[in-house]
């Protein structure tokens, strides 16, 4: 199997439709969700209203092309997000699949992309899941990324499996399970 990287820019936490949302910024979302609205077929409902335009290249290639596409959607309408009402958060969420084991794709974002980013307050989630069974690689590639997190002052993550943002460990998924570090771990 192939490895997979999934981005999107995600719209959080606001008190508005999600209508709202995209009337004044004028870009169709891919996918949108009322606090409250019903989550699947269970019972579980969303917690928080969300906005989400989606990577639209394939999510075999690059990582470059999916931040490009995203990137080019949101140049035209930063400074609207700027001055969106009321409180909301938002992030740039980067999903990488990794299933041939150690060196998988390069994960990296231009300069140009923080300064958006930074610009209009969003936050840059990344995902790393080690998957595939490759005779245990993928376990040694997630210790290196673990040992790199821990050892790094320039280096956090978290996860966003709960779909809540102020979770406060950072899990690593390998086909072998998923390992979870607390934050106060992380030395900054």
């Amino acid at each position: 199997m192939n490895n997979e990287i999934h981005l999107s820019f995600n719209i959080c936490g606001f008190s508005c439709k999600p209508d709202d949302i995209t009337r004044l910024l004028g870009i169709q979302p891919d996918e949108v969700h009322a606090k409250g609205e019903p989550r699947g077929t269970g019972e579980a409902v969303y917690r928080e209203s969300s906005w989400e335009i989606h990577s639209r290249v394939s999510s075999g290639l690059e990582i470059e092309s999916h931040i490009s596409d995203i990137m080019e959607r949101l140049e035209l309408v930063h400074e609207r997000i700027r001055s969106l009402p009321g409180k909301y958060y938002c992030y740039l969420s980067c999903g990488v699949e990794i299933y041939d084991g150690p060196g998988g794709p390069a994960v990296e974002f231009d300069a140009k992309t923080l300064k958006i980013l930074g610009t209009i307050g969003a936050s840059l989630d990344v995902d790393i899941y080690c998957l595939g069974d490759d005779g245990g690689e993928n376990e040694k590639m997630t210790g290196f990324l673990l040992n790199l997190l821990l050892s790094s002052p320039r280096l956090s993550a978290h996860s966003t499996s709960s779909g809540r943002r102020n979770q406060a460990t950072t899990a690593f998924v390998t086909s072998a399970g998923t390992r979870t570090v607390p934050h106060r771990e992380v030395r900054h």
